[in-house]
């Protein structure tokens, strides 16, 4: 932690720390079905009073699928953040949970062989269900990943403990991050990067027919190092048991094209998997994530009137 923060707001830092990790604690105590459901709870609060949530959510789910009514979409979105909200507090006891092998099923066992047979591969992942569950993988092969700093430098510093327990390389996101992940990926690690992110700096793609940004990263490794691509997904069941699914993803390795170009066909063939996964399990998306920018308009009143006043229905 060394970060160029003044005293003081140090000092409100770390209060905010030692009361997390108390109530950490005393959250600790119940049994881990009352956790869930602890959690389920807060989703659901927090979709029904925070606005930006709710507005988000109902915006980006309007977008996905059109044809669903207004009651389909609300049941949509209160079910999809109670996934996030029971992925989000189940990573307190993360290394216990995966510790139980029950919680964990790879229902592509022999897709994940043949992947990983001849040497490191390149997984592309979502923020879709239990997604930092593919850690426990990380004793079947060498992990490298990439996280984004806290706000506040005691729980990153928190939060790169309870990641890096199992034994994963971490990376926080900063201006050397992509040579330092070139350099895992030609010492032998298999990278898993979160890659369903709108990124500025990516290439453009159509996302649920939407033109969009999309990161670039694991389709410059796997087309430059001539790695297999998959995207790997987790979806949290009700029972709160996780299964670990995985789709090949076709490279575009067309000889007439650029690599930057190649690199945009690749990263287009990913999100076209991911449409077909969030279409067969819509629930297990973060919908809440402002993905296409719609909130963005929203607030400044440049949405279509019909749009303007579908957000006012859920007021």
């Amino acid at each position: 932690m060394e970060r160029n923060i003044n005293f003081f707001k140090r000092g409100i830092y770390y209060i905010q720390f030692l009361i997390i990790r108390f109530l950490e604690k005393v959250f600790m105590l119940l049994p881990e079905k009352t956790r869930f459901k602890i959690g389920e709870n807060v989703a659901v609060l927090a979709f029904k009073i925070v606005g930006e949530v709710r507005n988000i959510t109902i915006l980006n789910l309007k977008l996905a699928f059109p044809d669903k009514t207004n009651d389909e979409i609300k049941k949509l979105g209160i079910e999809s953040c109670k996934t996030m909200s029971r992925a989000f507090f189940v990573n307190m006891w993360l290394d216990k949970y995966l510790e139980n092998d029950d919680n964990f099923k790879i229902v592509d066992e022999d897709l994940l062989n043949e992947a990983i047979k001849d040497g490191p591969v390149v997984f592309g992942a979502m923020h879709f269900g239990n997604m930092e569950a593919p850690v426990k993988l990380a004793n079947r092969f060498p992990i490298v990943t990439v996280a984004k700093d806290r706000t506040n430098p005691y729980i990153n510093d928190l939060v790169i403990k309870n990641r890096t327990r199992f034994n994963i390389t971490l990376l926080q996101k900063n201006k050397t991050t992509s040579r330092e992940l070139i350099k895992c990926a030609k010492d032998g690690m298999t990278p898993i990067l979160l890659t369903d992110h709108r990124d500025s700096n990516g290439t453009d793609i159509k996302f649920f027919g939407e033109e969009t940004t999309a990161p670039t990263g694991v389709a410059s490794i796997a087309l430059k190092y001539k790695r297999p691509l998959y995207l790997m997904y987790c979806i949290l069941k009700e029972n709160n048991t996780t299964e670990v699914h995985i789709r090949k993803v076709l490279k575009s390795d067309d000889s007439s094209l650029s690599f930057k170009e190649n690199v945009q066909k690749t990263v287009q063939n990913m999100f076209n998997e991911m449409e077909i996964v969030m279409r067969e399990y819509p629930e297990q998306w973060m919908w809440s994530y402002d993905r296409w920018k719609l909130h963005s308009k929203y607030k400044k009143g440049l949405l279509s009137p019909e749009l303007m006043n579908f957000v006012k229905t859920f007021k």
